[in-house]
């Protein structure tokens, strides 16, 4: 988990209190979930949304997010993520699923970008349904 500020980890930490009785966190995988073979320090209970900003989408040997979708082999991550709200608004089961990134994943290698992509410019957001939106006045869209 890289890109995000002091504050932001600080605030997690106060948000998610790593002992015995939490209902949030574990030291042990409580709640499931596909970690590639790799023992995480900390479990997370899925059970907010957090919209998130990146500069683009790339294929990555060691993430599980979408693995078989668009490789048999690999997954996909974020580049340069960066935290931006949580959605009160959504339930888990309003969020994007692996179906969904891996779709604007595809969409964004249609539009030319090959992993080196946005990071001089505007952050581009796509929906899931194709359209894209240019974010060159700062303003923030809803998540995808």
């Amino acid at each position: 988990m890289s890109g995000f500020t002091d504050v932001f980890y600080k605030a997690l930490n106060d948000r998610y209190p790593l002992t015995e009785q939490s209902e949030t966190c574990s030291k042990q995988p409580l709640w499931g979930g596909d970690f590639g073979g790799f023992k995480p320090d900390v479990y997370f209970k899925p059970h907010e949304v957090w919209e998130v900003r990146a500069a683009d989408i790339t294929v990555s040997p060691v993430s599980v997010a979408a693995k078989g979708l668009v490789s048999d082999s690999r997954g996909l991550s974020l580049r340069f993520p960066r935290f931006i709200t949580t959605r009160e608004d959504k339930g888990i089961e309003e969020a994007t699923t692996a179906s969904q990134v891996a779709l604007m994943y595809q969409q964004q290698q249609a539009r030319g970008v090959d992993g080196g992509g946005n990071d001089e410019g505007d952050l581009l957001d796509v929906d899931v349904e194709g359209e894209e939106h240019s974010d060159s006045a700062g303003e923030d869209d809803d998540s995808v």
